[in-house]
This record gives C-alpha cells, sequence and structure tokens, in this order.
C-alpha cells in the first residue's frame, strides 16, 4: 500500500471523492483516471491519484475517497520482490497490483529512504515523472 508518510510544509492531502471502474477499491492503491473512471496503476505508468477506500464490491461509476498525488506527499510501501541492488534516488516502477513497487528501475516512485531490501520491506519515497534513474 501506499499510506502518506510526510508532508513537505505539514499540511497533509486533501481528500477528493471520485469515480471508480468495475474493480475492488483498495486503501494505498496507485490509480489513474481512464474514461472518466479510476483504474488501477501499474509499471511506469504515473499515478494520479491514491485509493484512501476499501470496498469490495463496487460497480463502474461508485464514488471513492482518493488523495491527489504530488511532489511534496512521500509515501511508505513495501518491495513486491528482493530489492537488494536499489539505492536510494533510484526511480522504481509500480508492482501489478498496484499497491507496492517492484525492485525494477525505469519507474515513477524515487526512492528516499530504504529499510530493508527483502520482499515485502519498506521503502519510502515520492512520485515524480520521468523513469530510469
Amino acid at each position: 500500500m501506499f499510506i502518506p508518510y510526510s508532508y513537505d510544509g505539514g499540511v497533509s492531502d486533501s481528500w477528493e471523492y471520485l469515480p471508480i471502474s468495475d474493480m475492488p477499491a483498495q486503501v494505498g492503491k496507485a490509480m489513474v483516471m481512464s474514461g472518466g473512471v479510476l483504474t488501477q496503476a501499474t509499471g511506469a505508468e504515473m499515478p494520479t491519484y491514491i485509493c484512501m477506500t476499501n470496498k469490495e464490491d463496487t460497480e463502474e461509476g461508485d464514488i471513492v475517497a482518493v488523495i491527489r498525488v504530488n511532489e511534496r506527499t512521500r509515501f511508505a510501501t513495501t518491495l513486491s520482490a528482493d530489492g537488494s541492488a536499489i539505492e536510494v534516488g533510484d526511480k522504481l516502477q509500480i508492482s501489478t497490483d498496484g499497491l507496492e513497487v517492484t525492485a525494477n528501475t525505469g519507474g515513477c516512485f524515487e526512492i528516499t529512504e530504504i529499510r530493508g531490501t527483502n520482499k515485502g520491506d519498506e521503502v519510502i519515497g515520492r512520485f515524480e515523472e520521468g523513469g530510469a534513474a
């Protein structure tokens, strides 16, 4: 899950309420708007929102709470694979479930702190446009 960790300036992000596609809503899932509804972001795709709602049975158009991704919010998340080769400053990709980062570079999640390199260990970072750092 991508959970807000810290905010530059100390001001937390406001919640917005937007329609979701026909998929389960999960707190911490990286999302983008496509065709007027929220869908899951993966790989090197830059997310626009992080879901703040848990709801298993959603229908297309159901409204869910989200926060907008911006450069002043750092997020805590976990590694979906071994990250022994990652370094602070690497830009990692989003995992296929939209809830973690992979150890693959060329993504949009810039690592600012590494708390472990095993699968499931926590890393801290922020989303930034552009890949391959």
